[in-house]
């Protein structure tokens, strides 16, 4: 057929003749995305603002968070929480009180073992209890 371009010419000269001004806002959503289209790589560093994260899309699982409960006892200087190998290599994000705090905090270690120590300033008088907010590696 003469006058018609072939496959290969039609590929030619459609790849790389959409630029982004030309999408209309929104004709992009994820169910035209495949699994897998989009890597971290592909998006460039400071593209999705916070506007554009869609409300409830970001979960504590999807953050990955966990609260650390520990309790410095009566009479000590430091409690820890139990070894977590889901937190080891993590990152301390803060601590707040849940209940008695009668010394000031001197120290919160997220330990190799993945368990969270938090050191008192002086011996509690009471049992000190703390909630720690670690992120997951």
């Amino acid at each position: 057929m003469a006058g018609f371009l072939s496959k290969e010419e039609l590929k030619s000269l459609v790849t790389g003749s959409i630029q982004t001004a030309d999408i209309a806002d929104g004709a992009v959503n994820s169910a035209k995305i495949a699994d897998g289209g989009v890597a971290t790589s592909d998006i460039g560093d400071g593209q999705v603002s916070t506007a554009k994260v869609a409300d409830g899309a970001i979960t504590k699982p999807k953050l990955g968070i966990k609260v650390v409960s520990v309790t410095v006892a009566a009479g000590a200087t430091s409690g820890s929480s139990a070894a977590d190998s889901e937190l080891a290599g993590g990152q301390i994000l803060g601590i707040f009180p849940t209940g008695n705090q009668d010394q000031h905090i001197a120290n919160v270690v997220l330990n190799a073992d993945g368990s969270v120590t938090v050191t008192l300033a002086a011996a509690a008088t009471a049992d000190n209890t703390f909630n720690v907010i670690v992120a997951k590696p």
